[in-house]
């Protein structure tokens, strides 16, 4: 077969599995409306922070705004080796409690230095409700009571929260923004489908319990990343129809993008970097055949340096996938407000196909630069 032909073939299962997330990210649950429901559950929101001065403050300002009984939550921050001025504007506030991790480890301890990071500070939470989110991002004030409202209602043990990036008028930002956006989508769908397990560290709520009746970290403690895609993976394992995306706007966290290229490009490694160690079957599987339908479009463009023969049917295979991501991402654009930014699927297609062919290789190699710190 031609490399066109595959890239036919492998689109076309694209398209049909874009249909089947649509379809489930349709009929998940919307929830908009906080209630006056009066929440009972003590929450710890955990952050690990590593040289993140620029940051952390907004986000510590957000928490202390949050319509929840203040009584009803801690805040907890593990500072992680920051050699900035990370710790001082942490203990700035007075209802904050401060760790720093080199109390928890040994001078020899590598690579998860978050997954440690979390994992203590669970065993020093006072909170029923483990929430953790990034250094870089900032909540809006129902936050909490969107996750325990719904913890408490539906009786779940995980919750993946909406994760949004700062909107930027910057030809990197919209890529991101389309990107996260899908990816969002997906998490959503296959959560409400209990076909696979998917989340981000940045908006991310389990029971102490549940985390403790999985063996926490136990057996993915060795990576680097995936302290929130691997857990949840655990969570889903034991829990198949307690783990749950919430659908609900006023839990949307919004997160710093890449603002270079350099940086852009160490995340998305670094996020590559684990999929290979995922236990789930059927998000390896999902991957695998979103690389492989980016990488033979990549090679049928790549061809038309030889044979301009096929320039319209790959023009076609373009449009193809332009239009399924489009028809996909529409409502999910919608519920984050970023339906506007959905034109530009078409004209940042070949970036698209070229970076998710590139970084999922670059993936494997497991080596790359975060936090001004080199991980394997």
């Amino acid at each position: 077969m031609t490399i066109i032909t595959i890239a036919s073939i492998l689109l076309f299962a694209y398209c049909i599995l874009l249909l089947y997330y649509k379809i489930q990210w349709d009929v998940s649950p919307d929830v908009d409306k906080i209630s006056n429901y009066k929440p009972k559950t003590k929450v710890s929101i955990l952050i690990p922070a590593r040289n993140e001065e620029d940051s952390i403050g907004r986000l510590l300002d957000s928490i202390s705004r949050q319509n929840y009984p203040s009584k009803l939550f801690e805040v907890i921050v593990i500072d992680d080796y920051s050699d900035d001025q990370t710790a001082a504007i942490a203990q700035t506030y007075k209802s904050v409690r401060y760790f720093h991790l080199k109390d928890w480890i040994d001078a020899d301890f590598k690579n998860s230095f978050k997954k440690k990071a979390i994992s203590e500070a669970i065993k020093r939470a006072n909170g029923e409700l483990i929430v953790t989110t990034d250094a870089d991002c900032e909540v809006g004030e129902n936050w909490l009571q969107a996750l325990v409202q719904h913890y408490e209602k539906e009786n779940v043990k995980a919750i993946a929260g909406p994760v949004l990036f700062f909107e930027a008028n910057s030809i990197l930002n919209v890529f991101q923004e389309l990107d996260f956006i899908t990816m969002q989508g997906i998490t959503s769908a296959v959560l409400s489908s209990q076909k696979g397990s998917m989340c981000n560290g940045a908006n991310f709520a389990y029971s102490k319990k549940a985390f403790e009746e999985v063996n926490g970290y136990d057996g993915i403690d060795h990576l680097a990343s995936g302290d929130d895609m691997m857990l949840m993976h655990k969570f889903f394992t034991s829990f198949p129809d307690k783990v749950t995306y919430l659908k609900n706007k006023e839990a949307i966290v919004l997160t710093d993008p890449m603002y270079t290229l350099k940086s852009f490009l160490n995340q998305r490694i670094r996020w590559a970097s684990k999929n290979k160690s995922l236990s789930d079957v059927r998000i390896k599987v999902v991957l695998l055949l979103s690389w492989l339908m980016n990488a033979a479009l990549l090679l049928s463009i790549v061809s038309l340096i030889q044979d301009t023969n096929n320039l319209l049917y790959v023009l076609l295979l373009l449009l193809i996938k332009g239009f399924a991501e489009y028809f996909f991402s529409g409502d999910v654009a919608r519920f984050f407000n970023r339906k506007k930014r959905l034109s530009f699927l078409f004209i940042l297609q070949p970036l698209h196909i070229f970076y998710m062919t590139f970084v999922g290789i670059l993936g494997m190699f497991n080596t790359y630069t975060w936090k001004q710190r080199k991980v394997k």
